[in-house]
């Protein structure tokens, strides 16, 4: 009997289940091998798409040359090998056409923080901020030191000028882990003034002061 949550692995990696799905697709993960090596699979496909600059990638899919898009019918999870497949069509036929040479470096405005311990805490973590037109895109890489431990749920939270906090970033992480999250924030990179990692139970763990 097929596993009913083995097709939510994409839409888990690009953000589209539901809070609760999301909640359940991480329990379920912890506990079934076949489910967290085909989301390891899609490690890669983020980064894959994040090497198309978004007016580049939006002309080149609907420019003529372009191939058809992928669509998900309604009710469905696209399968990890179609969603990479997608992902390599889109890489390929944009470098074929010149609409991407190289990935894009930092931009001079961007900003890489490490944050700081407040308590005691296997994690470690460094932030990257880009001042966007909207906002704030907010990337993270975390590392989860040592090799015993249990794995649980953190976020990633901004904090702006008059103390509103928002949280731009959710994951579980265990020992051993790296996590890499992308989130974004209506607030502009000079409103943000501190960052906060916290533990599922509201513990302040890592800060960096901006």
């Amino acid at each position: 009997m097929k596993d009913s949550y083995a097709d939510w692995d994409a839409a888990y990696v690009l953000g589209a289940l539901s809070s609760t799905e999301r909640h359940d697709y991480e329990d379920h993960v912890d506990g079934c091998a076949d489910c967290a090596a085909a989301l390891a699979e899609l490690g890669m496909i983020p980064a894959l798409l994040r090497l198309i600059p978004d007016e580049d990638g939006a002309a080149h899919l609907t420019s003529e040359a372009a191939p058809a898009p992928f669509v998900v019918p309604p009710g469905r999870r696209m399968p990890v090998k179609l969603l990479a497949a997608a992902a390599a069509v889109v890489l390929i036929g944009a470098v074929a056409t010149g609409v991407v040479v190289a990935r894009r470096g930092p931009t001079s405005s961007e900003q890489t923080v490490a944050l700081s311990a407040v308590a005691a805490s296997p994690l470690r973590a460094t932030v990257s901020l880009t001042p966007e037109a909207w906002g704030t895109d907010v990337a993270m890489t975390c590392t989860y030191a040592g090799e015993y431990g249990a794995r649980a749920s953190y976020t990633l939270s901004v904090v702006g000028a008059t103390g509103q906090r928002q949280v731009v970033s959710r994951w579980r992480a265990g020992p051993g882990d790296t996590t890499r999250t992308s989130g974004a924030t209506d607030l502009a990179r000079s409103a943000i003034t501190r960052l906060e990692l916290r533990d599922a139970q509201g513990r302040l763990l890592l800060e960096q002061s901006l």
